[in-house]
């Protein structure tokens, strides 16, 4: 028998991205630890942490290796998990080339649909106010 059965659902890779620069360890890593936390019970999931690389006090110095890793990972994902609660350079960089690689782009933003940048409003598949709001519909479409 082949290494593919037919019926055999794919894993989907989540990308989280989201604001680490300006923040430290504990608030870049909150979420994501919560979000892996919460899709390890979910065996047809796996979530790529950008996190995992430290380039803590060397962002300037490692830059090239910091984008061409996150732009991989990107690559490599099914979705975008994006944390858009604070706006963040790099965040609303990865929002545009997983929009060119027609990713599927979900995101939470604390706020209210209507007070959304029309930016970040056009380059997301789906906009939640809520980081348990956007899990939910991950794991029912996905």
């Amino acid at each position: 028998m082949g290494a593919f059965s037919l019926g055999e659902k794919k894993m989907k890779k989540i990308y989280l991205g989201g604001p680490i620069m300006d923040l430290t360890k504990k608030q870049a890593s909150k979420w994501r630890e919560k979000t892996k936390k919460h899709f390890s019970f979910y065996p047809g999931f796996k979530c790529l942490d950008p996190i995992r690389r430290n380039f803590r006090d060397e962002e300037l110095a490692s830059r090239n290796e910091i984008v061409q890793l996150d732009k991989a990972d990107i690559i490599d994902a099914d979705i975008l998990l994006v944390n858009a609660t604070k706006p963040s350079w790099g965040t609303a960089m990865e929002v545009m080339f997983a929009y060119s690689k027609h990713k599927i782009i979900i995101a939470f933003t604390g706020k209210e649909h209507k007070d959304l940048s029309p930016w970040l409003a056009y380059h997301t598949t789906r906009t939640f106010k809520t980081l348990d709001e956007c899990v939910k519909y991950i794991e029912k479409n996905f």
